[in-house]
């Protein structure tokens, strides 16, 4: 079929020439007010912007957002504490228990900088807010110490499903202040290294 007619075309803001609907971007109309660019204008004008622009997860964020920062993140945590150097890099930190009551008899053995703070993520992802932080300890190779933790937890609980172990919380308590005294006296915990 041949196409009867002049062919759509639009002018760019930027260089003023009217051109064929095909040398715009799809979806560039004048909503809003908005300028509309041609491809080759929108080039040029996104390289000259890109050390200010934002984009989280493949997502553009306007620099009318509140936690703007020029880059490209994962995730607003990742843009939050890219300016600390060697933040999540560090390897003191917290060896963490937390229960819900929902999961009675369960208990989580994770790790984080802060336990507080690990807390805090959890219960945002909870309606009822009912994660508890129940005990930490102290450790200069905060990865190392959890392998130690599950390990230790592991051969004493009856159940395991990725970080959640079924044993009574006081018994991963004492568990896990052992480990804080191993760690302070410099021992290897016996189960290290399986």
């Amino acid at each position: 079929m041949e196409a009867v007619g002049p062919r759509p075309t639009k002018v760019c803001s930027k260089c003023k020439a009217k051109q064929d609907i095909d040398k715009f971007p799809k979806n560039s109309g004048t909503k809003d007010g908005k300028d509309i660019y041609c491809r080759a204008c929108r080039r040029i004008n996104n390289y000259k912007h890109a050390g200010t622009q934002m984009f989280v997860n493949g997502k553009y964020v306007p620099k009318s957002h509140p936690l703007h920062k020029p880059g490209r993140y994962k995730s607003f945590d990742d843009a939050a504490f890219s300016a600390l150097k060697g933040y999540s890099k560090t390897p003191k930190g917290h060896v963490y228990l937390i229960v819900n009551k929902a999961w009675n008899g369960w208990v989580k053995v994770g790790k984080a900088i802060d336990a507080s703070d690990r807390l805090n993520s959890y219960q945002t992802s909870s309606p009822h807010r009912d994660y508890q932080l129940i005990h930490y300890i102290e450790a200069d190779d905060r990865a190392k110490a959890e392998r130690q933790a599950h390990n230790l937890i592991q051969k004493n609980a009856t159940e395991r499903l990725g970080e959640w172990f079924r044993i009574p919380l006081e018994f991963a308590i004492q568990l896990l202040n052992s480990l804080a005294g191993d760690l302070q006296h410099g021992a290897s915990s016996p189960s290290e290294g399986t």
